[in-house]
């Protein structure tokens, strides 16, 4: 997903699908302040939860169909925050700052 979402995004842009970047999860989670291996594991969790899902409507016998939409949804959910993530990793790492000034104002 991030593959396809980051291909899609630069050629919204007008930009090559195969140029480089820095907006890949990994490093979106280290520009928000993770470190390798934080970035790993949460990466790790984030895909143990899509395959347990998959897992689950095997098991559960879900349709096809119904397994692609999830899908969809989810991939659609994933490029909608990767398209304002920039903002959104400013947003943190601000608070991130302003957390130990309230801390030691107080």
């Amino acid at each position: 997903m991030d593959m396809v979402a980051i291909m899609a995004r630069r050629m919204k842009k007008g930009q090559s699908p195969m140029a480089p970047d820095r907006g890949h999860l990994h490093h979106i989670f280290q520009r928000i302040g993770f470190n390798s291996r934080q970035t790993l594991l949460i990466i790790t969790a984030i895909a143990t939860v899509f395959a347990f899902l998959g897992i689950i409507g095997e098991l559960v016998g879900a349709a096809e169909s119904t397994m692609l939409y999830l899908f969809l949804v989810l991939f659609g959910c994933y490029y909608l925050i990767l398209s304002k993530i920039f903002r959104l990793t400013a947003y943190i790492r601000l608070m991130k700052k302003k957390q130990p000034q309230q801390i030691s104002a107080g």
